[in-house]
């Protein structure tokens, strides 16, 4: 299943936001609640205001003939990709773990820890994918090469990276999180964005 392996906080997101919105073949898929139905539904806009920490869904175009159609894409589809995104790295407050209706375990040590985010897609595993969305997989690829910073694992072909402001964070130490991964070397030999190699 081909996946995008990153590194990024709010200062990052800006970044990736602004390519996403300004992707006229890609669109969110959002939900969508209305006075006559207080079940959500599924809704396609082409761009969103801002990231929070999460998962979104996203499509390709190729497969809706109107932007604001209502999607009917199941999880398997070669349109679907999908972005779990983990943009914070400082620990819950008091009040945050007292209030908020759902924690997460990695911000409840009292620590700072910038966890991974991925692009994933099925590509071509359940059904064969047409090859504009192949296309613009590609140029996702490249957009993340062109403003990130490969850290690849000690024996490995393949990256983790790292946008500016997650990179620097990184190389000063913060904890993370790259499901198992040890990154350590990697981040030492990564060049900084703005200082060059440290």
């Amino acid at each position: 299943m081909p996946c995008i392996s990153f590194f990024a906080d709010q200062e990052d997101a800006g970044i990736l936001l602004n390519w996403l919105n300004s992707a006229a073949e890609i669109a969110f898929v959002v939900p969508h609640i209305t006075p006559d139905s207080p079940q959500p539904q599924w809704q396609v806009t082409p761009t969103i205001s801002s990231f929070q920490d999460g998962d979104y869904t996203l499509c390709h175009l190729c497969v809706l003939s109107d932007k604001l159609t209502t999607p009917n894409l199941s999880p398997g589809h070669p349109a679907v990709l999908r972005l779990q995104l983990w943009l914070r790295h400082h620990p819950y407050s008091d009040t945050e773990q007292a209030t908020l209706p759902v924690l997460v375990s990695w911000w409840m040590t009292g620590e700072n820890l910038l966890p991974a985010s991925d692009f994933q897609w099925n590509g071509d595993r359940y059904q064969k994918a047409p090859q504009q969305i192949w296309r613009w997989w590609r140029r996702l690829k490249a957009f993340v090469a062109r403003h990130a910073i490969p850290l690849t694992p000690s024996g490995q072909r393949w990256s983790f990276w790292a946008f500016p402001s997650a990179l620097r964070k990184l190389k000063s130490g913060m904890a993370y999180y790259a499901r198992g991964w040890d990154l350590t070397e990697a981040i030492q030999r990564a060049e900084d964005p703005i200082g060059g190699k440290k």
